[in-house]
């Protein structure tokens, strides 16, 4: 059984953003970001690539990042630390015991 991984692990802290889709009345579509709270993560580097985008290079870092069990959280939504910020991808409860939750994130840089 996984072992819950003590507050020491936990020690970047961030900032939730949470998507929501709005409708305009000419029927375009805006996606902005709401603070969804603040709380404790461990960020892990998981790989670096990059990738060409309208003819320039751009890097791409993907993160693995554990926080304290949320429902709510899901991909799409945002993850800030300090002046960066990591777009979920996708967000597990690995054990089922909704200690934790392990999200796969990108962080999308020049």
């Amino acid at each position: 059984m996984a072992r819950l991984q003590g507050a020491g692990a936990f020690n970047v802290a961030v900032e939730l953003r949470q998507p929501v889709r709005t409708d305009s009345p000419d029927g375009s579509v805006a996606v902005v970001f709401l603070d969804a709270g603040r709380d404790f993560a461990k960020l892990e580097l998981v790989g670096q690539r990059e990738q060409e985008v309208l003819d320039r290079l751009e890097s791409l870092a993907t993160h693995r990042i554990t926080l304290r069990y949320r429902e709510d959280v899901a991909g799409g939504w945002q993850v800030v630390v300090g002046n960066r910020t990591y777009r979920i991808l996708a967000a597990h409860d690995p054990d089922g015991l909704r200690r934790i939750l392990k999200c796969l994130a990108e962080e999308a840089g020049e």
